[in-house]
């Protein structure tokens, strides 16, 4: 179904996209707030950088939010955010913490050229207004990347914000809303033992 809403500007790659609605977990985070996307990596790196520096141990992979508003990539307000241990402060020229709050998403795993995500953004899109979620226009990207393998074998998790569970669904946490063809296992291990109930479109 996604291959015929969007024939004519995505690629029958999109057999293998799995979208899922799911809350992301509540926790603590070290950011960097800035605009334009090309920014993204060495910003992602500066809060590296200052883990190091203090001793702070990150958790996890990073993750970069893309807010709604400005549309321009050059103008568009991006923040990279990297999960630390509870009752860590940071506070050091552009790093600082906070805590993020549980969120409903829609999200889809991304396992091409990283020059192509936003593709996978734009089908995972359309298949959730197909299906009546309500997109606040904020994208976040969590990164995953295979440190020996090249980059066509990453995975990005793709996850677009919501203002609420779908009317039509109503929340299915951490299970399988579509699934295609996928046929990679580190996909289905991301997706984990919760993603079981399947509805093929």
């Amino acid at each position: 179904m996604l291959e015929a809403m969007n024939n004519n500007t995505l690629s029958a790659d999109y057999k293998r996209l799995s979208v899922i609605e799911k809350q992301t977990d509540p926790k603590l985070v070290a950011y960097t707030r800035f605009r334009g996307v090309l920014n993204a990596p060495s910003r992602m790196w500066m809060v590296r950088d200052w883990a190091k520096r203090s001793g702070c141990s990150l958790i996890g992979p990073p993750q970069c939010v893309f807010y709604a508003g400005e549309t321009d990539p050059e103008r568009r307000l991006c923040e990279i955010q990297w999960q630390i241990a509870e009752g860590w402060v940071s506070a050091e020229g552009e790093i600082s913490s906070k805590r993020l709050s549980s969120t409903t998403v829609i999200a889809a795993y991304h396992q091409e050229r990283p020059l192509t995500i936003r593709n996978t953004e734009l089908a995972l899109a359309a298949w959730a207004k197909a299906h009546g979620y309500r997109l606040t226009g904020t994208c976040c990207e969590v990164y995953h990347p295979d440190a020996e393998g090249q980059s066509e074998h990453w995975i990005t998790e793709i996850q677009l914000f919501t203002d609420g569970a779908c009317p039509t669904y109503g929340l299915f946490e951490g299970s399988t809303i579509f699934r295609g063809d996928v046929g990679h296992a580190q996909v289905d291990a991301l997706l984990g033992e919760g993603a079981v109930e399947t509805q093929s479109l």
